[in-house]
């Protein structure tokens, strides 16, 4: 079972009596490694390493995006009302102190943000925070597999058209030898007409140069690819398996290349050439994967 790098995941948990909801919601994207981000809102700014902590042992690969905050808060949970009255004991003092006989304008005190802040203990939401990232993460997991297997469809569609590609090659290429050995051996009977040569040492010749053209070791590699590639998708290992892909469609794109520079028949290489296609387009989808 393969799994996508990309997916979306939520939870939420509520808090026992106090009518308050954690919500976290997970956004995971395409990343060589892994990259974890927090944006936890207070009072669940303290927790931000726990955060992050259960989301490595949880993702290995991808950029990770998560966010927390905290529903249903009440008044008496959002606003410091001690440290607003120390901040008017501060006030009159300043007054007092440089002689200012004003009025203390409770309008701007009250939209100040350090007055504003939700200010509940972490151990008050941690259980909650740890119920509602636990269900996101396995949200988050269940999206993987689903789009998992959409690109497992389409990785197989592709390897199906390489294999069919290769064959093609590989039922072409010695016609395309036979000949290109027949027109070497009759162009160069032409330029040595009228003089002394050996036949058997032109045969040799001409052999050999076919040997350099031959591209049957390399379709062989690419079938082999191909199967290994099949052996790792049906692993149990379902996670961690997208770099060992990456790494046989390299290959298998070398291959190709080293096919291309060895064919000189024009319909063999606009084949070699679709079979590159179709190696670059199940790149593109295993890049995807975890």
């Amino acid at each position: 079972m393969l799994r996508s790098m990309t997916g979306f995941g939520q939870g939420h948990a509520f808090v026992e009596g106090k009518g308050v909801c954690v919500r976290v919601e997970i956004r995971a994207l395409n990343h060589r490694h892994l990259d974890i981000r927090v944006r936890a809102e207070e009072p669940l700014f303290e927790c931000t390493s726990m955060i992050e902590e259960r989301v490595r042992k949880a993702v290995i690969r991808g950029r990770v995006d998560v966010s927390a905050w905290v529903d249903g808060l009440g008044a008496e949970e959002t606003f410091d009302w001690e440290m607003l009255g120390q901040l008017v004991h501060s006030l009159k003092r300043f007054q007092a102190t440089l002689g200012i006989d004003e009025p203390i304008g409770l309008g701007g005190l009250l939209a100040l943000p350090i007055l504003q802040k939700k200010r509940i203990s972490k151990g008050f939401l941690g259980g909650a925070l740890r119920e509602a990232l636990d269900m996101a993460l396995g949200d988050l997991d269940c999206a993987r597999v689903r789009e998992g297997s959409a690109l497992q469809a389409e990785i197989e569609s592709r390897l199906c058209a390489i294999e069919r590609l290769t064959g093609q090659v590989v039922a072409k290429s010695p016609l395309v030898a036979q000949a290109l050995r027949a027109r070497w051996l009759e162009r160069t009977k032409a330029f040595l007409e009228g003089l002394s040569w050996n036949r058997v040492r032109l045969e040799e010749e001409a052999a050999a140069w076919a040997e350099r053209l031959d591209i049957s070791e390399e379709c062989a590699r690419i079938q082999a690819h191909v199967a290994e590639i099949r052996r790792t998708i049906k692993s149990e290992k379902g996670e961690g398996i997208g770099k060992r892909l990456e790494f046989l469609g390299q290959e298998l794109l070398r291959e190709a290349n080293t096919m291309g520079q060895k064919s000189a028949d024009p319909e063999l290489i606009w084949l070699i050439i679709d079979l590159k296609q179709e190696i670059e387009a199940f790149r593109e989808q295993v890049q995807n994967l975890l």
